[in-house]
């Protein structure tokens, strides 16, 4: 460890610290005005002592600073993890492509591969399926070890219809075998390393989840861990709508920063108008609010000002993932800019998660359209030329 805290450590700083040994050592040998030969021999002990000691506080203050930088943590995500089936209707009948998906598990891919630490956190069943999608998430270096297997689950299964423009419609699929509630517990969350925790969709508001997500929430709150939230409603995933509404009102209360569509905003507040839902959804949140608009861009609302962003024109093959990818753009400007991310970087911020949204809206599926961080930047670049 302290070898590999040597290399970690800048030059500059080495060069400081070599330079000062003069320094020291005439300091020490100040102090010892006796010119006997062995008095000079234990001087040289107690001067390289000294030195050695000073040396390691700096490396260990340097290694507390490095590590504690939000982009050397863990990025924890809670939430549904599935398969997306996008249907095709072809010459010769109807064909069923899969890809991995599930809100927190399209936020966490992306994430991943913008170059982040991630750990995904929810519970799958024991078939085939459930081993191939945590086989798919390992080879995304995400963490899965915090991943439950339930022989009582199935592996959820969402069929995704692509319209003319893009859009997606859902059918859900993939009730438990058994009517008990298996899911009472999730895995402990591993908040000393967590620089986010991040939950999302109907999954945190769920007969099921509901408790133990709210149980992390107020852990996250606890240990001053970034918490940041979308509701991702579906309506027809959703048995008792008034039970949800007031499950994310009790959730809102745990949130730093809330992102949701506007049509998510609207639903959940069951207002006419996007200012009126603001201003209910700021009645349970102490946060901040981004809604994103589709085309129309996105905006930034802090309860005084509102700062727009408008949508980045690209050639739209489908929009399955288009609001996780946001998410995962607003996160990672999180990890690079701490809470400046949200105060006078929000521009670039907002700027970032639209660039995401759109790469990932160019291709099909929810995360197969991004390659890396540099694939980002440089669509950024080619769009302010």
């Amino acid at each position: 460890m302290f070898i590999i805290m040597i290399y970690q450590v800048p030059i500059n700083i080495i060069k400081i610290v070599i330079y000062s040994y003069p320094y020291i050592v005439t300091a020490e040998a100040k102090l010892y005005h006796k010119k006997v030969s062995y008095v000079n021999k234990k001087l040289g002990i107690s001067v390289f002592c000294y030195y050695a000691l000073l040396v390691m506080w700096i490396f260990v203050c340097y290694y507390c600073w490095y590590m504690s930088k939000p982009e050397k943590k863990k990025i924890i995500c809670c939430g549904e993890a599935l398969f997306d089936l996008v249907l095709d209707k072809g010459p010769r009948g109807i064909s069923l492509e899969a890809f991995p998906g599930g809100s927190a598990t399209n936020t966490s891919i992306i994430l991943s591969l913008l170059g982040l630490k991630v750990m995904l956190m929810t519970r799958l069943g024991t078939d085939f399926l459930s081993n191939s999608l945590i086989e798919i998430l390992n080879n995304k270096n995400i963490d899965t070890s915090h991943i439950v297997k339930d022989k009582n689950i199935n592996t959820p299964l969402a069929i995704a219809q692509i319209d003319p423009r893009g859009d997606s419609s859902y059918l859900f699929y993939g009730k438990r075998k058994r009517h008990k509630d298996t899911a009472r517990h999730l895995c402990r969350v591993p908040f000393k390393s967590a620089a986010l925790f991040h939950t999302s969709s109907f999954f945190s508001y769920s007969d099921a989840f509901f408790g133990p997500v709210m149980k992390r929430l107020r852990m996250a709150r606890e240990k001053k861990v970034f918490v940041t939230y979308d509701p991702n409603w579906r309506a027809r995933k959703i048995p008792t709508k008034r039970k949800a509404r007031e499950r994310i009102k009790k959730i809102l209360a745990y949130v730093d920063l809330l992102k949701l569509s506007e049509e998510d905003a609207l639903n959940v507040t069951q207002a006419r108008s996007i200012d009126k839902a603001l201003k209910k959804i700021a009645r349970s949140l102490k946060g901040a609010i981004i809604v994103t608009r589709g085309g129309k861009g996105s905006f930034f609302w802090d309860g005084t000002k509102r700062i727009e962003q408008p949508a980045f024109r690209v050639s739209v093959s489908d929009t399955i993932g288009a609001g996780d990818a946001y998410t995962a753009g607003l996160i990672y400007s999180y990890t690079k800019n701490g809470s400046d991310a949200f105060g006078k970087k929000i521009k670039q911020t907002l700027r970032f998660a639209s660039a995401v949204s759109a790469i990932i809206c160019s291709s099909h599926g929810a995360t197969q359209g991004l390659e890396g961080i540099d694939q980002v930047r440089s669509f950024l670049k080619e769009k302010t030329s």
